[in-house]
Formats: structure tokens, sequence, C-alpha cells
């Protein structure tokens, strides 16, 4: 048995600071961004955007983004364009030359965008500085993420720094379409729940361990028994969740599962009095909405909460604590990850929702 504890945490945001400080580029009309990665690093990526529209106010912005991320983006009010162009160096570099940017911001974790943009030949290239391809780059960032001193909101906030932003609080602009509130309140009507309910979302991206779905369908049941409506956001990958919530006690089967678009899942979100979710996930695009967020983290830095909670006063994090957990290599923490997850119980996360949804704190002490 490990010996693990569970802790409320919560995100120490430093937004305000500058550590890759620069100026803005005179004679910059046409930005693209480059953020190919996740729909978590996409939401985590908005505060970086919003600091790039405000220091070129006149200047057309688009995002590089992969396919599946592209309704996010487009309810982002501060871009003007979304690219999805194929994931390759030609895809990328075909796309730089209609598109025609006097500046690339990359946040990309691949070299695709650096040579993309070398060969296109972009005047002003910013990205990483870290990296065999950084060269590429006419002004980089200098900070490792991969160490995970700080927060997905505050590294991508450190490419707008160097493009000139000024220090300012995290921004998270996204406008929820009318259409899609429409439809998310019929589906509502339609599986008769009402507010207030909790959303629980066990979606989690690879490379950190997740709550053990089980624990997820035991949080929904204790809920449900306070008469506390639970709807469950399925993404792709869920498959593990959905087995667990078919062999659990059969009335859970009833409960509404949402496995809409994206757009759909904001909407949804928007309206939860509580989200749940992993660390590493769909999650953040709640407590980006404003949402009261609570997540489950690992303690090491890469999947820690100052890494991944989320970037929010109303948002918290329940830990897996443990010291000997934290010089395990990496092989023993993806073998005993899982395991140590359930150092946070559901009966803790029960607690935390309870007291979020009552406007406090999360709590641990017994209820």
């Amino acid at each position: 048995m490990l010996d693990g504890t569970a802790a409320v945490r919560q995100v120490d945001r430093k937004d305000g600071e500058i550590r890759v400080a620069g100026k803005p580029i005179p004679g910059v009309r046409r930005i693209v961004l480059v953020r190919d990665d996740s729909i978590e690093d996409f939401v985590c990526s908005l505060p970086a955007i919003a600091a790039v529209r405000e220091t070129y106010p006149g200047a057309w912005l688009s995002v590089l983004v992969r396919p599946a991320v592209v309704p996010l983006a487009r309810m982002a009010p501060d871009i003007d364009e979304v690219l999805a162009p194929k994931r390759t160096v030609e895809g990328m570099e075909q796309a730089f030359h209609r598109f025609r940017p006097d500046l690339m911001i990359s946040l990309s974790r691949t070299s695709r965008a650096a040579w993309a943009g070398w060969r296109a030949k972009v005047p002003h290239r910013i990205g990483t500085g870290f990296r065999l391809y950084s060269p590429l780059f006419t002004d980089r960032v200098d900070e490792r993420r991969r160490a995970g001193v700080f927060h997905e909101v505050e590294y991508a906030l450190s490419f707008a720094h160097r493009a000139g932003a000024p220090a300012s609080p995290a921004r998270f602009r996204l406008t929820v379409p009318l259409k899609a509130r429409d439809s998310i309140g019929n589906w509502l009507d339609l599986h008769r729940v009402s507010r207030p309910f909790v959303v629980i979302h066990p979606g989690a991206a690879p490379g950190c361990p997740a709550w053990p779905a089980v624990h997820f369908v035991q949080l929904a049941t204790l809920l449900e028994a306070e008469s506390t409506q639970v709807v469950f956001s399925m993404g792709e990958g869920d498959r593990p969740f959905v087995r667990a919530l078919e062999e659990d006690h059969p009335f859970l089967r009833r409960l509404p599962r949402f496995e809409g678009d994206e757009e759909a899942r904001a909407a949804l979100f928007s309206l939860a009095a509580v989200a749940v979710g992993n660390g590493a996930g769909t999650v953040h695009l709640a407590s980006a909405l404003g949402v009261p967020t609570l997540t489950l983290h690992a303690p090491w830095r890469g999947c820690g909460y100052q890494r991944r909670g989320p970037y929010a006063a109303n948002g918290w994090a329940l830990v897996a604590e443990s010291e000997e957990a934290k010089g395990w290599s990496p092989r023993r923490r993806q073998i005993l990850g899982p395991q140590l997850m359930n150092a946070v119980t559901p009966a803790d996360a029960r607690r935390s929702v309870v007291a979020m949804m009552a406007g406090g704190e999360p709590e641990l002490g017994t209820a």
C-alpha cells in the first residue's frame, strides 16, 4: 500500500510577472500564433492570445491549430482567422505562404512550425530556445516547459511577453455561440437535468496518471444520493471510464452522458455549478469559462497542480501527495501512479464539490 495523502491546493498565479521581456515589433500587420496541440494547451494559451491582441490592436491575428480545436478557436473574440493545415512542414509552409505573416509566434512542441516559418521566410519568428531547431527562430524564449516550474498559462504568456506584451492579469476570452447554448439547453431538458448540476469529465491527456475511473462513478453515486444532479462529459479515449460506468451500479447507466462537439461542451460547462476532472484534460475549458473547477493531480511537477491546475480564483486541485513518490523514476511513476491516485478518495471529492457549490473552498474534513 502506497503512503499517500489527499491535499487541497490552489495555483499560485504569477501572471503579473515578466520573465522574458521584449519590445513590440514595428510594422507588424499580420500575426500567426501556432498552437497545434491539445484542447488543454489551447485553453492555457488564451491569455497569451489576448495579450498579443492588445499589443498589436491593428494587426490581423490568426492561430494555427489542430482540426479538433477549430470550433473552440472560433469562439475566441481576439482571433481573426483560424488555420488548420495538414500537420506537416509542407502543409504549414503552404498556410504561411497564403497568410503572409509578418510575425510567427510558435508555442508548438514540434519542429514543424520552426521549419515552415523559416522556409516561408516569415520575417519575425518567436519560439522556444531549448531545442536543436531553436536557431531557426529570430527570437527565443529560454524557459524549459518540462521542468514544470511555471504554469502552462505563464509559459504561454512568456511568448507574448517576448513579442512585446506588457504584464497584465490572465484573461480567458471565449464567447459561447447562442446556437450552442440553445442546443445544450434542449439537451438538458431532454435528459431532465436542471440547475444546479455538476459536470464530471473523466478524460485525461497521456503522460499523467488519471484518477481511477471507478472513483468518478462513486463520486457521482455520492452526489446523486444527496439529490445533486450529475452530467458526464465524455470525450474520445474515455472507454475505460465507460466500462467502469457500465460495470458498476445499474442506475448509473441512466445518468446523462454528453458526447457532443466542443462548442456544445463549452455551453454545457458554462452552465455547471462545478466541473470536476483530471488535471491534464479538457476540464480546463470549464475554468476558462469562469466555472468553479476541481482537478485531480499526482504530486510531481510535470503533472502537478502548479503546472496544470485551474488558473482561477475559483479553481482548486486535489493532490495525491507522497514524499516517496516525488523521487520516483519515470517508469515507476507510470507503473505506480494510478495506484497513488487512490490517495484521493471519492469522499474527499464529494466534500470538496459540496463546499464549492455552497460558494466556499474545498474541504477534506469529516462531513
